[in-house]
């Protein structure tokens, strides 16, 4: 809540310690973007990321309303379309 698609993926490269060229471009796949005030979920996809990494974001306090789970492999990454 209170905060769009963008903005959540920004803060978790910033909690994984991603440069900013590869934050939001280059490891991020998703099929477009969530509403501002909405409570919602969205599936992404993470280039080369450990399920372990990603799953230690939840232990992060200061990335209130954003949670990460249901991690499987997947061959391609989310794109529109």
């Amino acid at each position: 809540e209170n905060m769009d698609t963008q903005f959540a993926l920004s803060s978790l490269a910033r909690a994984l310690h991603l440069r900013p060229d590869r934050g939001t471009g280059g490891v991020w796949g998703y099929a477009g973007t969530k509403d501002k005030r909405g409570v919602t979920s969205q599936f992404i996809t993470a280039f080369k990321m450990a399920p372990g990494r990603m799953a230690s974001l939840n232990s992060l306090h200061w990335l209130r309303g954003v949670k990460v789970g249901n991690f499987e492999y997947c061959q391609q990454p989310l794109e529109l379309g």
